[in-house]
């Protein structure tokens, strides 16, 4: 196989590319890279001789800086594997619609010239359903859903781009991955950086070490929908998909809901953190409305915490998935399997990093914290 992969600086990228190394060493890798993910990736690979840096941007529609790059490897190119995207809820919609979507095109662009080309692998995400309410299919795509943050909307409009270069190719296989909030490694608990569920667990590791507010009350109401499972998948599970999905050789489309077993409510994911670190507690729904929401965006990036988790907070979609097993015969892990590695790592982590609350903040909560000891 000569494979280009896009997105290989990244958390799954990087993994997913660990994976290929060692899969085949016949395999020819081809990295799409820039700036200084170019120049570190280069150093760091430059002694594996099937591994090969490229150098180019997905935003600009040559995708190549150097066009010798394009001519020569268009002969060659038989899978793509597309893990670039600006992951980042708070990016600006011109900046994601101009990576997630408009990179997608040009990529697709790329692809319609690769003369061996027998397969495209592409990383969507489960946020491609908005605000659907009831059970999202892997073969549903456009229900009228509708969407709180310009990160999901550029997703889903690639996907659209995506699904419809596939019905236009129908010699190429193409492979959706609707991935998951993904979190670390369920063996090692290793992750990358604070974003998706960690946004929570760095803010509750941050009010244990910084404030004098007491967690070891015995409930919480938290604003979030309490009943349904929450999307998550382990980083290794997402690799382990995308190589499974390599070897398969069948025409088509295939889209597949990547996530974990055994996967916990909002709620059930909180109070195993909170047992985790000591504390014994239960978390209640309080239902969504107009006032609630006002104040949560003002309030979130107070504590370090992005306005847009709101719309994630009060997910209502059941995400169906068969294909995994299906298609790839791969054994899904379960949450279950994974939980106590995973927030030890994590807890581990965040008592040596500095707190994402500011200093006023920290202040105005333990003022609150002391007042509440004193008058009750």
């Amino acid at each position: 196989m000569n494979i280009l992969v896009t997105g290989a600086s990244g958390f799954l990228g990087g993994k997913t590319l660990e994976g290929l190394i060692s899969a085949d060493p016949k395999n020819q890798i081809f990295l799409l890279l820039r700036g200084r993910s170019f120049e570190s990736l280069s150093q760091k690979y430059a002694k594996i001789t099937n591994v090969a840096c490229v150098k180019g941007d997905l935003t600009n529609p040559d995708i190549f800086d150097d066009q010798e790059d394009f001519r020569s490897l268009k002969k060659k190119i038989t899978h793509i594997i597309h893990l670039g995207a600006l992951y980042d809820i708070e990016a600006s919609e011109a900046s994601l619609i101009k990576v997630n979507t408009i990179g997608t095109q040009n990529l697709l662009f790329f692809a319609n010239y690769c003369e061996q080309l027998e397969s495209f692998l592409y990383a969507s995400t489960i946020a491609v359903s908005g605000n659907h309410n009831g059970p999202f299919g892997e073969d549903d795509f456009k229900l009228g859903q509708e969407f709180g943050d310009y990160y999901a909307y550029s997703k889903y409009k690639a996907e659209d781009v995506v699904r419809n270069w596939a019905l236009k190719n129908p010699g190429i296989r193409v492979d959706v991955f609707r991935f998951g909030i993904i979190v670390g490694d369920a063996v090692t608990g290793e992750f990358e950086k604070v974003d998706g569920i960690y946004y929570f667990l760095k803010t509750i590791v941050d009010f244990e070490n910084y404030t004098s507010f007491s967690l070891k009350s015995p409930f919480y109401p938290f604003p979030f929908s309490g009943h349904m499972p929450l999307p998550i998948v382990s980083v290794d599970f997402a690799k382990d998909v995308i190589l499974k999905a390599l070897e398969q050789k069948k025409k088509g489309i295939f889209t597949y809901h990547v996530l974990n077993d055994d996967l916990p409510t909002l709620s059930e994911f909180l109070e195993d953190f909170f047992e985790a670190l000591g504390h014994k507690t239960q978390f209640k729904s309080i239902p969504r409305n107009f006032l609630l929401d006002k104040t949560l965006r003002n309030g979130l990036p107070i504590l370090g915490l992005p306005a847009q988790l709101i719309d994630y907070m009060y997910i209502n979609t059941n995400f169906i998935k068969v294909n995994c097993t299906k298609y790839l015969e791969i054994k899904v892990p379960s949450y279950q399997d994974m939980k106590k590695t995973l927030f030890e790592k994590a807890i581990e982590r965040f008592k040596k990093e500095d707190p994402s609350i500011g200093p006023k903040t920290i202040e105005t909560i333990n003022s609150i914290a002391q007042f509440v000891r004193r008058h009750l």
